[in-house]
């Protein structure tokens, strides 16, 4: 039995606006993930006004059941009103919640800078075409996409890769053209994450990050992406980052425990209203970064967080609410209604309460998407995933994106008869193996592939036959496969791989030759460059399983096996220092 089905739903008409700013996460009112649209949810949305929903990977199984799910939730909204918003985070690259073996992940921000000196803003917009297309077919009409962070930090834990680079200029070019291509199919964009993440080492999902930037400093750097993305792409949205800015606004506000703590960004007026809307004229709207995140649920009441973000100039409230036990909905409507109180206990206006329905009206009018029936949907999204282009762009990107530092000009393998490799799981070793097989062909001589996982390491660290080329693969992927809600904790230790690495690097035995090879982050073999023969920078190389079918595909280690056999040249550029500055 459905226990939520059947609540009255009954608000007053200042709680109706209030709801109106809010976007729930489906997942937040239910036991299980949401794939299907139960008979409460369908009540819930059809009664209360939200501003729309959030679908994340664990919502998505296939192209049919996210087409059902969606004609479902855009179906379950009160009559005569404007669509739904209904977003996801599909920003390619390490973060994107698709399932990879049916959509086309393209390689992501720091992969597409890393073209830049040769292909420009080429796969910024091809990127941004391919994941607004897909969305579009599956009736997702908001993507919280790109970031525009400038990753000054080689310690951030959670921008890193997703980030197009180090050089604020660079980054507000390319986030530009992904914006504007989101854009030109129809789908909203949201630049994120004002005023920007890139100089952190705390990731705001766990905890509370502080950036003492100078004013003087944050608009040369961390805010020219956001000001001229405003001014030349007219982002529909700006996200707002749970990131303490004390040089900008040091008020603070009183949170749990009845500490002291810095105002975020989230819950500044200073930033959201005097910055982002006077001092830079974003007529937009602003979004909060999602409220459930530790940067701001463990220091502050979540009714108080939301009438903070409103007072501060968001538009939309994200995932502010989440109760899996009981009645959900009869929770959120009493949820609603104390904000609603309390919101009118501050002074809150009627006039900003409407400027900010009038943004959003505005977002949803211009980014409906096309009422089809659930069969036209379905062939129109067929089509769309089965594109060849989009087979083509992805492969073409991560083979252009490749970048290599070649100290003793080691590549490409022509005159290797030995190589060993060493992964972090057996899949990637089989995998690689297979495509340098596959690859060499005649180019080399007759292979004699090894691999080992790193685990094998600890247990025996035997040195390989002499004149031996050790391909060692670095994929310090933790916080991508957190991200992707995959994470697993049978790995070996990042700790323990860096000391192991060193050894293998200081004790090399003669006639080995040492290539390191960064599957994602740049930063992850930064201490470890001179020490090594060569260095393969991939940004984003994963493999993919088709669940059905079991094969395995990458196009980044297809675009490896290519250099590394002397098919291809790498002719990626790194867009970020690997010099720490301490």
């Amino acid at each position: 039995m459905d226990k939520d089905a059947g609540i009255d739903y009954s608000l007053s008409a200042f709680e109706k606006q209030v709801a109106s700013r809010m976007m729930i996460s489906l997942n937040d009112f239910s036991e299980q993930p949401v794939t299907e649209l139960s008979v409460s949810l369908s009540e819930l949305i059809q009664d209360i006004p939200l501003a729309g929903v959030i679908l994340f990977a664990s919502n998505f199984e296939s192209i049919e059941q996210t087409i059902q799910l969606t004609h479902a939730i855009q179906g379950s909204r009160a009559k005569d009103t404007l669509p739904l918003l209904i977003a996801t985070d599909q920003e390619g690259g390490r973060v994107v919640r698709l399932p990879r073996h049916w959509s086309h992940a393209l390689s992501g921000n720091m992969a597409i800078a890393a073209t830049y000196p040769d292909h420009g803003i080429d796969y910024a917009h091809k990127t941004g075409t391919v994941l607004a297309n897909e969305l579009k077919a599956l009736g997702i009409n908001v993507n919280f996409a790109p970031i525009i962070d400038v990753n000054a930090n080689p310690d951030n834990p959670v921008i890193n890769t997703r980030s197009f680079g180090a050089q604020p200029e660079v980054v507000a070019e390319l986030g530009i053209a992904m914006i504007d291509a989101i854009q030109a199919q129809g789908v909203a964009a949201a630049a994120k994450h004002f005023p920007g993440h890139g100089d952190t080492d705390v990731d705001s999902h766990v905890g509370l990050p502080q950036v003492n930037r100078s004013w003087s400093d944050l608009l040369t750097t961390d805010l020219r992406p956001f000001t001229e993305a405003i001014a030349k792409a007219s982002p529909a949205m700006v996200m707002a980052a749970h990131i303490q800015y004390p040089k900008i606004d040091p008020t603070t506000y009183i949170g749990k425990n009845d500490s002291p703590i810095t105002t975020p960004a989230t819950m500044s007026r200073k930033i959201l209203h005097d910055v982002l809307r006077l001092e830079f004229n974003y007529q937009g709207v602003v979004v909060t970064d999602a409220l459930d995140m530790a940067g701001v649920s463990d220091y502050f009441d979540p009714v108080d967080v939301v009438v903070e973000t409103f007072r501060a100039g968001a538009d939309i409230a994200l995932m502010p609410f989440k109760n899996h036990s009981g009645q959900c909905g009869q929770a959120l409507k009493e949820f609603i209604k104390t904000v609603s109180q309390r919101l009118l206990a501050t002074g809150y206006t009627e006039d900003e309460m409407q400027q900010s329905i009038t943004r959003l009206s505005a977002v949803k009018t211009h980014f409906a998407l096309p009422q089809l029936t659930y069969d036209e949907a379905l062939e129109q999204a067929k089509q769309t995933f089965a594109r060849s282009d989009y087979d083509e762009w992805q492969s073409q990107l991560a083979h252009a994106a490749i970048s290599v530092i070649d100290q003793a000009h080691t590549l490409p393998l022509t005159s290797a008869t030995n190589i060993e490799i060493i992964a972090d799981e057996r899949m990637q070793a089989d995998y690689l193996q297979q495509a340098i097989t596959q690859a060499s062909n005649e180019r080399l001589k007759p292979l004699n592939i090894q691999s080992r996982v790193w685990s094998d390491l600890i247990v025996a660290d035997k040195q390989p036959p002499l004149e031996t080329t050790r391909l060692i693969l670095i994929d310090d992927g933790y916080q991508s496969r957190v991200l992707e809600g995959r994470a697993t904790s049978n790995r070996m230790s990042n700790a323990l791989k860096r000391a192991t690495l060193s050894r293998l690097l200081d004790n090399k035995a003669a006639g080995i030759t040492n290539v390191l090879i960064a599957l994602q982050s740049p930063y992850d073999v930064a201490d470890f460059i001179k020490q090594s023969d060569a260095t393969i920078f991939c940004y984003h190389a994963v493999l993919t399983k088709n669940p059905e079918t079991g094969q395995v595909s990458s196009p980044a280690y297809d675009a490896l096996a290519n250099i590394l056999t002397g098919i291809e040249t790498a002719s990626g550029r790194l867009p970020v220092s690997l010099k720490r500055s301490d």
